[in-house]
């Protein structure tokens, strides 16, 4: 039966909606999983485990999941619809009546849509969203690239709103249809409109002037005009239908609603993204569901749960380019078919039978697309797949510059680009930023090359980039550093597709080493040493003959970000390279920055070399105040501020150097510095014991770095915070925070000199002293590694503040409003 009766409960099981009293209850899709293996055997037992396999389809969920959706069904059908068997399952309590048959109010059929032979997974939010769409609109648009679901989600939103509809539901396929002529003919037949010998247009227009329905037109793309045309006369004089279309660009008809239908969620990326939440993905369960079909004995384990989290994240979450990896399960493994992805296109060429040819495989599907487009749309197309992770309109101005299309007609190109669903575009900052799906971004690489024009792009790509680096370059470390970094973080993908075409092309590597020097400043405040460091050792080997400027820079850069790592032997190589390759004084105050990263080496050997560290930060003082190099003065002060602190203790001088460094930094605006020194005036303050002083600066420290994503000086204030914790009596809490500072700096691997690394250890030994048991002191240390970076900055302020309170007698409440780089505080 289409339909069963429960007293006043309708189920139809085509369009799966429940009706209470004529109402279409608000069930999710897995809800009606659920109710559809409850009714196949109401009366009787199901249990738990049956209902999890068969409306989960296999997916490991928890039983809480089942729970949730059984309250969903009582919420609609009432308390007693469903009976909970206690400690075995669920039985279907209500009693069948008669069927109902799918007709109109005069007896006709109510709808044509076609019987959906799978089930509809993650959409129940957007199914949800266009049917307000179309409470507002007469008609509304599904647009989004191939394969994407437009037809499975307008198909469900009309199944959704059948009771709106009087006069049914009509769906309509174009796309077989060749000409624009066939449009009016086509809906003709599917509504069953009687000839009359007319004019068909004005008959179907006659026909349709009173009666309320729902049409559904759907891949409209090819004949766009003639579907406009149409609904534009329908809207004109039917006033009681609607029309849902599908489309890959909008109709731009007057009154339209365009529905960008989105991909499905995809598992994150981050180190946080456990099994379970892998597990919950709208398009991990797809890939599950339709891999099971493929291959019953398929089940999600330990051991393949991250390569099919990477298949989805892969293809993008459209759904048809899951659903065709799915059916490779049938003869591959989920690791397999995740390394098969590299050449995507030929390992996803075998779609169902059943299916109109462009849908059958993944480079069929995008040949549609592309075959729609016009030349200079498909050249646009083409070039834009150089860019990794998006572009902005003047990137595309500059780096598809060498098109025959001029680039005045960029914008206007970029745009039919974005309207026909191969461009997606969002706002960033108040700027447009554009970008390709991965799956398209690789059909559009391979159609590059085999015209022959991706060196061309490449490099076109590469100049951009390299362009806008070293014009960035200067203003890291001045009033303007915060955006300028924010802009390099957006370009990161680009900038890392540059440097690896550079290197894995011949006659290019020099080009990289230039970019990957002048990036150094950007790798060490983002704390990407590691990365930094990989790029300029592989260019540097690759580029031996690359101009001694461009190496220079970049053994400079390799120097600082060597010390940071910890390995002073290979920055002080570097330096001395780079300093014997400069010849004249404006070469060598070149080298001056590289000098700084030494003498920072040499004081973090200790006592031995206190002395050739002072001779060195002089002799870079005095060189960067002779040729006005702020910043360099700056990290010279502060490093010498360092110097007196350890090991000669002389915090007066400490302090002196270090407030002409903040000055410093200050004047140009370099926060990233200007946390540094306050750092070294809050060390200070904690070598006189001087607790609430400590805490205020390192409070401070912490606040800047926080807001400029400063890893390394988020760690050196953390530490410092539980420094100043430890001293007021509370060695749990202070572990608390050592463990979380720790935990970043193994994550990017940031090293402690090894003066500081000394007083460090001795600090934590006192502290793990003072509690009396080491146990403890390692289940504290640990409490807070793996919790996110935000939370771990909120909580070393509350211990701060606790700690404080604590000492000074003040009740805790009284500091809490104190939070990390409020100028306030303390």
């Amino acid at each position: 039966m289409a339909t069963l009766n429960f007293g006043r409960c309708e189920i139809d099981l085509i369009a799966r909606q429940v009706r209470i009293d004529g109402r279409v209850a608000l069930l999710g899709p897995r809800a009606f999983d659920v109710l559809e293996v409850l009714i196949e055997a109401r009366g009787q037992l199901v249990t738990k485990a049956e209902i999890l396999d068969r409306a989960w389809g296999g997916l490991m969920v928890e039983e809480n999941n089942l729970q949730v959706q059984v309250a969903a069904l009582r919420k609609q059908l009432g308390a007693r619809a469903i009976v909970t068997i206690p400690g075995r399952g669920y039985r279907f309590a209500l009693a069948a009546g008669t069927a109902s048959p799918p007709v109109t109010a005069n007896g006709h059929r109510r709808h044509n849509l076609p019987e959906q032979v799978t089930s509809l997974i993650g959409r129940e939010q957007d199914i949800a969203a266009v049917d307000g769409v179309m409470r507002r609109a007469r008609l509304v648009t599904l647009t989004g690239v191939g394969g994407i679901g437009k037809t499975r989600l307008a198909l469900a939103v009309a199944a959704h709103t059948i009771d709106a509809f009087p006069d049914g539901l009509w769906f309509v396929d174009l796309a077989t249809l060749t000409r624009a002529q066939q449009v009016p003919p086509l809906v003709a037949r599917a509504l069953d409109v009687p000839s009359s010998g007319q004019d068909l247009r004005s008959t179907l227009l006659a026909y349709l002037e009173h009666r309320k329905l729902l049409l559904v037109l759907d891949n409209c793309e090819h004949v766009i005009e003639s579907c406009a045309q149409l609904c534009h006369d329908v809207l004109v004089r039917c006033d009681g239908l609607r029309i849902l279309a599908t489309s890959r660009e909008s109709l731009r008809v007057q009154g339209e609603q365009t529905y960008i239908v989105p991909p499905l969620p995809i598992p994150r990326t981050d180190a946080e993204a456990s099994a379970t939440s892998i597990r919950q993905s709208a398009s991990v369960a797809l890939f599950v569901e339709r891999a099971t079909a493929a291959r019953a004995s398929f089940a999600v384990s330990d051991a393949n749960i991250e390569a099919i989290a990477a298949i989805c994240r892969r293809l993008d979450g459209i759904p048809l380019a899951i659903e065709l990896a799915a059916r490779r399960i049938g003869v591959l493994s989920a690791q397999e078919v995740s390394r098969g992805l590299d050449d995507r296109f030929r390992l996803l060429g075998q779609g169902p039978r059943a299916e109109v040819t462009r849908q059958q495989t993944l480079g069929a599907l995008i040949d549609w697309s592309h075959e729609l487009l016009s030349p200079d749309e498909q050249d646009l197309f083409r070039r834009l797949a150089v860019f990794a992770g998006g572009w902005s309109l003047d990137a595309a101005r500059v780096v598809c510059r060498a098109t025959a299309t001029s680039d005045d007609t960029i914008p206007d190109l970029l745009e039919h680009l974005v309207n026909k669903s191969l461009v997606v575009v969002e706002e960033r900052a108040g700027e447009m930023r554009y970008g390709l799906l991965d799956t398209l971004r690789a059909y559009a690489l391979a159609r590059l090359r085999a015209c022959g024009d991706a060196d061309a792009a490449q490099q076109a790509h590469l100049d951009y980039f390299l362009a806008l680096v070293e014009a960035t370059d200067m203003h890291l470390l001045t009033a303007d550093q915060g955006p300028w970094l924010d802009h390099l973080d957006c370009e990161r993908e680009n900038l890392l597709a540059a440097l690896a075409w550079a290197a894995s092309t011949r006659g290019r590597a020099g080009d990289g080493l230039r970019l990957a020097g002048a990036l150094g400043t950007y790798w060490w405040l983002r704390g990407l040493l590691r990365e930094g460091r990989r790029w300029l050792a592989l260019l540097l080997d690759l580029a031996t003959d690359a101009p001694p400027a461009i190496r220079r820079k970049a053994l400079c850069a390799m120097a600082s970000l060597a010390l940071g790592q910890g390995e002073p032997a290979a920055a002080q190589s570097h330096h001395e390279a780079a300093l014997a390759s400069a010849a004249s004084l404006a070469e060598r105050h070149e080298t001056a920055r590289s000098q700084l990263a030494v003498a920072y080496w040499a004081w973090s050997q200790g006592t031995p070399d206190a002395r050739v560290a002072q001779a060195m930060f002089d002799e870079t003082l005095r060189m960067c105040r002779a040729v006005g190099d702020t910043w360099g003065t700056a990290m010279a002060l502060n490093g010498l501020g360092y110097l007196a602190l350890i090991p000669a203790h002389d915090v007066a001088r400490a302090r002196n150097l270090h407030q002409q460094a903040l000055v410093a930094f200050a004047s140009i605006t370099d926060r990233v510095g200007a946390s540094y020194a306050v750092s070294g005036l809050g060390f200070g303050a904690l070598l006189e014991d001087d607790l609430d002083e400590a805490g205020r600066r390192y409070r401070e420290a912490l606040g800047i770095a926080r807001d400029l994503d400063d890893r390394r000086g988020i760690a050196e204030a953390l530490d410092g915070l539980a420094d100043v914790v430890a001293g007021r009596g509370e060695p749990a809490a202070a572990a608390r925070i050592w463990g979380a500072s720790q935990r970043l700096r193994e994550e990017f691997t940031y090293a402690l000199a090894d003066p500081l690394r000394d007083h460090h250890a001795r600090r934590i030994a006192a502290a793990r002293a003072a509690l009396g048991k080491p146990e403890a002191f390692d289940l504290a240390w640990g409490a807070d590694r793996s919790r996110p970076l935000r939370d771990v900055i909120d909580a070393a302020g509350s211990a701060l503040d606790a700690a404080s309170a604590a000492a000074s007698g003040t009740a805790p409440e009284a500091a809490a409003h104190r939070s990390c780089g409020d100028p306030d505080a303390g």
